[in-house]
This record gives structure tokens, sequence and C-alpha cells, in this order.
């Protein structure tokens, strides 16, 4: 009986001395966040690598707002084109303002490299920690222009009440999806001195993640809008004001069109409406996450015309809007 009585309290004594902690979070890891998207159209390029974070003993707020929690050290990124194996070191850069936020905007690391891209080529993407070694990689191949823009024809843009407004190109080599949307361009004036104010704008989509049938490119596409349908966004858009004057100066055209990847990515990225609200993650980024890809962002500039100025004044929707 002594003997049970002394494993029984020994057992005792091992269990009563077990910590109770639970630890929530595994061991540290470096993890990069990348973002980047290349375009042809552009010839300086951006790419944003952050770190993500992750500490029990604050808030996460409190570690958003300071830089050292977001940014690295000491990186190493480097972007070559792998048909012809011309590489490009990219640079630090902190001009870029970043808009407010729940993140800390004092300071906005970027990495930044000129070129001129290639359509047909794929570039690939290769990040390393100079003090850990760590390295992150990634490839995109380059979203190509729209091809064949016939309408909306010629140079000026006419927008006439109770008409159609065709939108009809052919699809960019790589592109998966296709914003189309027209962007409406006017200056505002003071109706007494004739000075200047603003230059405004807005944007109306005539379509939204328009799916392509291939990657090849020369698809055809079309997208029709009612004219009517147009001109009252443009007068519950723009409010009436007093004492301004506006007018009229282009509507330029976009097509944006978005790579296979970057595409999945948005698509993922869209919030969840159904009752599971688990969704899928998406990332291109090897030995990280986020993603690397390319879009083709090409507009055509079209001058406002003398009747699409008459349309806007006389109008229903639009002529309290000061329309010269």
């Amino acid at each position: 009986m002594k003997n049970i009585f002394i494993v029984l309290v020994l057992i005792l004594t091992i269990f009563t001395s077990c910590k109770n902690d639970v630890k929530l979070n595994a061991d540290y890891k470096e993890i990069m966040v990348v973002y980047g998207l290349l375009d042809k159209n552009d010839t300086v390029h951006y790419i944003r690598i952050q770190r993500a974070f992750q500490n029990t003993n604050v808030t996460a707020q409190s570690i958003s707002q300071k830089p050292d929690s977001l940014y690295f050290d000491s990186l190493e990124v480097k972007i070559t084109d792998l048909t012809t194996a011309q590489s490009y070191i990219l640079t630090k850069d902190i001009s870029v303002i970043k808009d407010t936020g729940y993140f800390q905007n004092k300071l906005n690391i970027l990495y930044r490299f000129t070129g001129i891209l290639t359509s047909e080529h794929r570039y690939s993407l290769l990040i390393k920690n100079s003090y850990t070694d760590n390295r992150v990689s990634s490839e995109t191949v380059i979203v190509g222009n729209p091809q064949q823009i016939t309408s909306p024809p010629g140079d000026t843009f006419d927008i006439l009440p109770n008409k159609k407004i065709r939108a009809i190109f052919r699809s960019g080599v790589n592109a998966r999806a296709y914003d189309v949307f027209y962007r409406f361009k006017y200056d505002e004036f003071d109706s007494i001195t004739g000075i200047l104010n603003a230059q405004k704008q807005i944007d109306y989509y005539v379509q939204r993640s328009g799916l392509t049938t291939t990657l090849n490119g020369g698809e055809d596409i079309e997208q029709i809008i009612e004219s009517e349908d147009l001109i009252r966004f443009i007068g519950n858009s723009i409010p009436v004001s007093p004492g301004i004057k506006r007018v009229a100066t282009f509507l330029d055209a976009f097509y944006a069109g978005a790579a296979d990847d970057l595409n999945v990515y948005l698509d993922v990225s869209k919030p969840s409406i159904g009752i599971v609200q688990k969704k899928p993650e998406f990332s291109n980024i090897t030995n990280g996450y986020g993603v690397f890809s390319s879009r083709s962002v090409f507009f055509k500039k079209h001058p406002v015309n003398t009747a699409t100025q008459k349309t806007l004044r006389e109008h229903m929707a639009t002529k309290n809007q000061g329309w010269k």
C-alpha cells in the first residue's frame, strides 16, 4: 500500500505541475507577399513586396502602422525575359504615395524597372532576401493589345439620343478576360469669370470580365449599349452646380485585358454571396503568396463632337448640368 501511495503522489505531482499554455502560432517563418502586373503599354513597371506578419502579443492594427513590420531590409529583385535572356535589376522606389487606409502610408516601398515588354515573350520574377537567402519566384506571359478596333469608328465620338453604341475589336494574344469602359472627360468653368476650375472624368462600364475562348488572340468581340443608358449615367453621376459651366472634351474607349492568372485571381477574390463563405485561395508565387501576372490597358482617344455637345445641352437627363 505504501508503494501504491507513493506512485499516486508522483502522478498527481506531474499532472498538477503541467502548464496549461496552448501555442496558437507556429514558429516564425519568413513569408513574402508579392503583387506585380506587367503591362506592355507601360515603360516603367512596379512590383510590391511585403512581409506577412503575426504576433500574439500586440494587435494586427498596431503592427500595420510600423514600416519595419511590412517591408524587408535587403532584397535582390530581378525580372528576366525568358525568350531573349535579357534581365532587369529592380531598384527600390519610395516616390509613389500610398492612399490612406488600414496600413500606414508614411512609407511605401516598391521595386521598379524600365523596359519595353513583348507580348510573345514570357517573363520570370526572382526575389532573394540577401540576409536569409530565402527565394521567391514566378512567371507570366504578356498580354497583347486589342487588334482591329473598328467601333467606335473615326476620331470623334457621337452620343446621340436613342442610338446603339457598339464596341467592336479583336482580342489580344494571352488575354483571358476584358473590361471595356468609356471614360467621359469634361472641364468645369466659373460661369461668370470663365476661369477653369477643374478637369474631371467618370467611367461608364460596357463590359466587366468578359471571357475569351482562347488565349491565341484575334477573337472577335462586340458589345452593344444603348446611348440613352450612357446619357442617363452622365446625368446621374454629375451633380447640378449653380455657377458652373461645363464642356465635354473627350470620351476615351478603354480595353483592359487580363492574363489567365490575373483573371483567376480576380475571380476567387470576389465577395462570396452564398451560404458557404469558404473561398478558395489562389497564388502563383512559388514559396510566397500573391500574384505576378500581366494586363494590357489600351485606350483610344475620341474628342467629343458638336452633335454630342448638343445632346448634353438638350437631353432631359443632362440639360440642367450647365453644358455649353
